[in-house]
């Protein structure tokens, strides 16, 4: 379980990673209304559900706003004719699967917003992957640009299916697996012990999937990495000692 200094911490992270993201949304818009210059302009539409209080609209709208004035100072001229809307769901999401559902009842909210404006449409999320897959599919059947300021991974990739997605998310858990195979080999790493916190009963969706997929990753390869995976609950921090013992036995050997 995270102390209350490291969740702040992590918050404080999350901020400053959606504000540099934010620095080439600038770029992005620049070369929109420059490449496009409609006479009416250009429509943002931002789609926030509440879930996670690290993107959720009393974290990401505040964000979102001091952006928006930081490219209003930098370009004047091109941020002046771009009109904003925001679609936002009170949600209680503590899931990734909450808050697509959430966005199923707000698509006929956000298709009502779409309808009434003129001219080039940008939509814009910082929602988990599964929403933000969702939503990548509507702005391909809509022809829609779509930027995703938090969600990323290879599932954008496939522009076959996300032509009109641009994802400025730093990881997910398919990201984080392979940053973690890439160091081990880096090092020639080869036991490798999996401290898992499935059991905690708030543990974060990402960090649980993380561990899973790391681990199904490296038993793929049995000829090359000894994998031990210890499933602990965080909430029992009595319990760490002889966990930390057992990895250090399991991962150290001594001559004689």
């Amino acid at each position: 379980m995270c102390s209350k200094r490291a969740r702040r911490q992590m918050g404080r992270t999350a901020n400053i990673g959606v504000v540099s993201m934010w620095k080439l949304f600038k770029l992005v818009l620049t070369i929109c209304l420059t490449v496009c210059p409609y006479s009416h302009g250009l429509n943002v539409v931002s789609v926030i559900i509440r879930g996670f209080k690290w993107y959720q609209y009393e974290t990401i709208a505040p964000t979102y706003d001091v952006a928006f004035d930081d490219a209003n100072v930098t370009f004047p001229s091109l941020t002046e004719s771009v009109t904003r809307r925001t679609v936002f769901r009170l949600g209680q999401s503590n899931t990734c699967d909450d808050e697509a559902e959430e966005l199923h009842k707000t698509l006929g909210e956000l298709l009502r917003v779409l309808a009434t404006l003129d001219g080039p449409t940008v939509l814009l999320t910082p929602g988990c992957t599964l929403m933000a897959t969702t939503l990548g599919d509507l702005a391909r059947e809509l022809n829609l640009p779509l930027i995703i300021s938090t969600a990323g991974g290879a599932t954008f990739l496939d522009k076959e299916r996300f032509p009109t997605v641009l994802s400025l998310g730093y990881t997910d858990h398919d990201s984080v697996c392979e940053a973690a195979v890439a160091m081990l080999e880096m090092y020639n790493w080869t036991i490798v012990s999996l401290l898992c916190g499935d059991l905690y009963r708030f543990a974060n969706a990402l960090t649980v999937t993380a561990c899973r997929t790391l681990e199904s990753r490296l038993r793929q390869q049995p000829q090359t990495y000894q994998v031990n995976k210890i499933v602990y609950d965080p909430e029992r921090t009595e319990d760490l000692p002889p966990i930390l013992q057992r990895v250090k036995s399991q991962s150290r050997s001594k001559s004689p």
